[in-house]
C-alpha cells in the first residue's frame, strides 16, 4: 500500500497521494471493496468494445487481481498504483491506473483511464485528468506522461489530445479476434 507522504518526494520512492481531492472530485486509492465499482464503471463502456479491444466484460478476479498489485511504496522504481475517481457525495465516476518509470526514467505511463458512460461529456474527465496531471507534476523527476489510445476510439483520441497529448511516440498494431486493432502511445511534456 501507498503511504502519504509530503511532495517532493525526499527519497527514491515514487507514489501519488493515497487520497486528494478537487473542488468537485475526490481521489482514492483502490481497495477490494472498490472493485465492484470498478467493474461497473468499465463495463458501461462495453459498446466501445469494437473500437477498443480494452473494453469488454472482464470477470472479477481481474479487478482483484489488479487492484492486489498495487505496490506503490513497496516497489521503489516502477510502483503501480489505482485510484478510484469519486464526485465529493462519495460517487464512484471513474478511475485509473498507472506506473512510474514505464517505459522509461522519468515517465509517468497511465495505463487505463476510465470514465463511467453516463458521467462522460460533463468535465469530470477533463478536471480528473487536470488534478492527476498536477500531483505527478510535483515529482520533479517525473518529465512527461504516456497514455495508449486506441485510433479508432475518435471520442478518447479528442479527448487525450486537448489535454495536451499531442506528441504520438509509437504506433501499434494488435489482432483480437480477427481483427486489427491499432494505436498509438501519446505523450504530454512537463518540461515546457
Amino acid at each position: 500500500m501507498a503511504r502519504p507522504h509530503e511532495f517532493p518526494p525526499q527519497g527514491p520512492d515514487f507514489c501519488l497521494p493515497v487520497q486528494w481531492h478537487t473542488d468537485q472530485l475526490v481521489f482514492e486509492q483502490a481497495t477490494l471493496n472498490d472493485v465492484p465499482a470498478m467493474q461497473s464503471l468499465f463495463n458501461s463502456n462495453a459498446m466501445l468494445a469494437d473500437v477498443d479491444p480494452s473494453f469488454g466484460e472482464w470477470p472479477v478476479e481481474v479487478y482483484d487481481e489488479l487492484v492486489a498489485q498495487q505496490n506503490e511504496g513497496i516497489e521503489p522504481t516502477t510502483p503501480f498504483g489505482i485510484r478510484l475517481i469519486k464526485l465529493r457525495d462519495g460517487t464512484p465516476i471513474g478511475y485509473f491506473h498507472y506506473r512510474f518509470n514505464t517505459p522509461g526514467d522519468g515517465i509517468f505511463h497511465i495505463s487505463m483511464f476510465v470514465l463511467g458512460h453516463g458521467y462522460q461529456g460533463k468535465q469530470y474527465g477533463r478536471q480528473a485528468l487536470a488534478s492527476l496531471v498536477e500531483q505527478v507534476r510535483r515529482d520533479i523527476r517525473i518529465h512527461s506522461a504516456y497514455a495508449e489510445v486506441y485510433i479508432n476510439n475518435d471520442s478518447a483520441l479528442t479527448f487525450w489530445f486537448r489535454q495536451g497529448f499531442d506528441r504520438i511516440m509509437r504506433k501499434r498494431s494488435r489482432e483480437d479476434h480477427g481483427q486489427t486493432f491499432r494505436s498509438m502511445i501519446l505523450c504530454r511534456s512537463f518540461k515546457e
